[in-house]
């Protein structure tokens, strides 16, 4: 089955997404908030970081992940992140970011 996009394409974004979701509680200003609100980024940002590089795709660099399990594991961890604000009661001071970035 072909996918939407290419695997190219995958392989680079996942690189982008990885640092912008790492780098977030400093680009959207919610890094004094503190506790789960700013682990969270960090821990799934990194996370990412190691499956792109991992991954087999063009982009990857030791090519030990299939794109398929990839892709799963991308799913799940952006739905985690996703409700992150309300799993862990940090929603009133932010979400957005959080909203964004596991919907991508």
């Amino acid at each position: 089955m072909k996918g939407s996009i290419s695997t190219t394409f995958f392989g680079f974004f996942n690189y982008i997404l990885a640092l912008i979701t790492m780098s977030s509680p400093w680009l959207f200003g919610f890094v004094h908030v503190g506790g789960a609100s700013l682990f969270i980024p960090l821990l799934f940002g990194w996370f990412q970081l190691i499956m792109a590089i991992f991954s087999n795709t063009k982009a990857g660099m030791v090519g030990v992940f299939p794109v398929q399990m990839h892709a799963v594991l991308n799913v799940l961890s952006g739905f985690i992140l996703l409700v992150s604000p309300w799993l862990y009661a940090f929603s009133p001071k932010v979400f957005i970011p959080h909203l964004i970035l596991g919907g991508l």
